[in-house]
């Protein structure tokens, strides 16, 4: 199929990526967003982006066989860019767009053999990546802008200054063995590339995705990091700052609960 961007959109499409960039939207972010209206962009061809009514959005959406996140992230993307649009005046009228709520998920840490393979790796940026992932709880993109001047140190140990989602940054303790494996990657970002500087997001999680068992994604490293997070703290807060969430609700999300803690709970209750 082809990949162009109808000529009645291709220009406010890039006039609202500015924008995106100008709120501080992450690289990542933008290009998912983008891509997502240009997508919807060839469905509605030969309509502008000023033609598209409520009927037709929902048309393309109801036709479409994604799963709730996708269809959230399709939904979202549009409800954004429509309202830019109608609030700048580029378009007088916008479609509705209906919210998509999206269903708990259940957590899924990787287990020791996908995390020990993931180990073996014999490229050793991919490596420090699981490790960063798993030990650290990164997100992929948080691993991608690692910098060893990101590593700090205080009377109780060291930690690692992550830079987050949104611009947000927290501070994480590790290792003197992860420190030191950080610090060995030399002065600046600990996985240079062409990306600002450093290796795409998209990049990373794919460099970390080949070295993982089939279905085990870089993400379920940092579920398992949550998971044994919380069985050493029962410290649900300690977690959800330590990932970066704003809601502990989220972060609940990331918790697997062993079944023999399951099973103790219940008995102990009979």
């Amino acid at each position: 199929m082809s990949k162009h961007t109808p000529p009645a959109w291709a220009g406010l499409i890039s006039e609202w990526e500015v924008s995106l960039y100008a709120a501080g939207r992450s690289v990542e972010t933008v290009r998912m967003r983008t891509d997502w209206i240009k997508r919807l962009a060839r469905a509605m061809e030969p309509a502008g982006p000023g033609e598209v009514t409520s009927a037709m959005f929902a048309k393309y959406s109801g036709r479409a066989t994604w799963s709730v996140n996708t269809r959230k992230s399709v939904h979202d993307s549009a409800r954004l860019f429509y309202t830019w649009a109608f609030q700048t005046g580029r378009v007088s009228e916008a479609p509705v767009i209906p919210g998509i709520r999206k269903g708990p998920a259940a957590p899924h840490p990787a287990d020791d053999f996908s995390y020990q393979k993931g180990l073996h790796s014999t490229d050793r940026r991919v490596w420090l990546m699981v490790r960063l992932a798993a030990e650290a709880g990164l997100r992929r993109g948080e691993v991608a802008r690692v910098n060893t001047s990101d590593l700090i140190a205080d009377l109780t140990g060291r930690s690692l200054i992550v830079h987050g989602k949104g611009g947000k940054q927290r501070v994480v303790p590790i290792s003197d063995d992860l420190a030191g494996a950080v610090e060995d990657a030399g002065p600046g970002y600990v996985f240079p590339g062409r990306d600002s500087g450093h290796l795409s997001p998209a990049w990373v999680g794919k460099l970390v995705g080949r070295a993982m068992p089939a279905g085990v994604t870089m993400h379920a490293l940092r579920h398992r990091f949550a998971s044994r997070a919380y069985a050493a703290s029962s410290n649900l807060v300690a977690v959800q700052k330590l990932l970066g969430h704003a809601s502990p609700d989220t972060t609940i999300q990331y918790i697997a609960v062993p079944a023999s803690e399951l099973r103790a709970a219940a008995l102990g209750a009979a």
